[in-house]
């Protein structure tokens, strides 16, 4: 609560501007015109929580994790997790009780409509609340920074760059669902794509870069947008209009939705597949049958609240492929057991 307060007051920001001067909670208040006192309270409560370092009576300094929380990611984390999830997880035991502590599965009344008292589905909700929606763009942004990111993980020389038909027309990789664009303009810059030859620190790959989301989504997106990037408006649960491309790729998508609605995302897809050449690449993570790292069962949590789905098991990936006509090729992991791996799947007609 202090954090969102503390955006909301622009607090990090301020004491970031002038890193090696105190500032007082008068200050701070300033700007924003709010009270001194209730400001007070609440960088108080930052510094005990070594946020920010109080350097003196009323008188504060930033700290390394205080700049960190100025960003975007940050800032649009906090917001979308305390007005968007919040209300979902304090009203969750209510929800159960509700429905005798069965597991959702009814993404129309689920706990998110439940607790926001909507029948809206959780993205349309969120999409209709415009400044929620800019602040989850603004947290997926940033929300791979420090994982490690799926071209360390999977042999994309081998497996996508080799045999890919390039040229002016040739397409590399389809991104549905990718939001902003951050995952293929990341891969831009690890696999040298410049915009044209010479550009970028290594070879030049052939093959167009498509990204794919929501037309609000993609509106957004194209500001900055990388130049070998093409954005595009798509329903994924449509026919998908790209055919033939190397590989359409999904990077925490399918996760967001409960096997039937997965189903119909991934049926959507087999027409415009390539027999014997498209791949899809799923970048998830999958529960271990024991062991599993706490924040994968957080993140079940979160997936069970906000859309009544799950994060799956491996089983439960193979059933979910198989039902929508493909076979997995392959799966690939980091050293790190609360990862997303990558999965490679290729239509099921497709030979061995």
């Amino acid at each position: 609560m202090a954090v969102r307060v503390a955006h909301d007051l622009d607090i990090f920001e301020q004491l970031n501007a002038s890193s090696r001067m105190p500032k007082s909670n008068i200050e701070l208040a300033a700007k924003n015109s709010a009270d001194p006192v209730l400001t007070n309270r609440i960088l108080k409560h930052l510094a005990a929580m070594q946020i920010i370092h109080e350097s003196s009576a009323s008188s504060y300094l930033p700290t390394p994790l205080s700049h960190a929380l100025a960003s975007p990611a940050f800032r649009g984390g906090f917001k979308f997790g305390i007005e968007a999830c919040g209300p979902v997880f304090t009203s969750l035991p209510a929800y159960l009780a509700s429905t005798s502590h069965a597991s959702p599965t009814n993404d129309v009344t689920g706990p998110f409509q439940f607790a926001h008292r909507t029948r809206l589905l959780h993205w349309d909700w969120v999409v209709a609340h415009s400044e929620l929606h800019r602040a989850f763009n603004d947290y997926e942004s940033g929300y791979h920074a420090g994982r490690p990111f799926w071209t360390g993980i999977y042999p994309v020389r081998e497996r996508l760059i080799d045999g890919a038909e390039g040229g002016e027309e040739g397409v590399l990789i389809v991104d549905q669902g990718g939001g902003k664009g951050h995952d293929l303009e990341e891969f831009v810059e690890r696999m040298g794509m410049g915009e044209r030859e010479g550009e970028g620190e290594g070879e030049v790959l052939d093959g167009k870069l498509v990204l794919q989301d929501l037309p609000a989504v993609v509106e957004q997106a194209r500001t900055g947008l990388n130049p070998r990037v093409t954005a595009m408006a798509h329903d994924f649960f449509e026919d998908q209009p790209v055919r033939g491309a190397r590989a359409y790729f999904m990077h925490t998508t399918l996760h967001d939705w409960n096997d039937e609605k997965g189903i119909l995302i991934l049926e959507a897809l087999v027409p415009a597949f390539k027999p014997g050449y498209s791949k899809l690449l799923i970048h998830e993570q999958i529960v271990p049958d024991v062991g599993a790292s706490w924040k994968i069962t957080a993140h079940d949590l979160i997936m069970m609240g906000n859309f009544a789905s799950h994060e799956r098991s491996y089983a439960q990936w193979k059933t979910l492929l198989e039902s929508a006509g493909f076979k997995i090729t392959g799966v690939w992991s980091s050293e790190d057991p609360a990862a997303e791996s990558v999965m490679e799947a290729v239509l099921a007609t497709d030979e061995a």
